[in-house]
């Protein structure tokens, strides 16, 4: 993984249509593993890594495959949050306090595997 990239290219796979999309995403490492995750479990690219975990990651220096694991426990998804606002401390407090007062909540948090 590039130490210094902010983000990362996941492509991930449709649900149906086994169509490849690539959305860029934070992510934060957590015990030597990196995470991945949404304020939101509804947008496209949670629910289709929830059917197929099988995704490729781009920190950049080319994509590489992973198998992501859902962690939905209350203990996870504050772990990664603690994590993402330790890296992003700025922005990761922005995005908080906007998901806040838009009223979202059921958040999701995903450990990658390398393949």
């Amino acid at each position: 993984m590039a130490k210094q990239s902010r983000t990362a290219i996941l492509t991930h796979y449709g649900r149906k249509s086994g169509q490849a999309y690539r959305v860029t995403i934070w992510f934060a490492a957590i015990d030597g593993c990196i995470w991945v995750g949404s304020q939101d479990r509804s947008p496209n690219w949670v629910r289709n890594i929830s059917a197929r975990p099988e995704v490729e990651l781009d920190f950049g220096e080319g994509p590489r495959p992973y198998r992501l694991q859902a962690r939905l426990t209350a203990a996870h998804l504050e772990r990664f949050e603690r994590a993402i606002l330790a890296r992003y401390p700025i922005s990761g407090r922005l995005i908080r306090l906007l998901g806040k007062l838009s009223g979202r909540t059921g958040g999701c948090a995903f450990s990658a595997e390398p393949l």
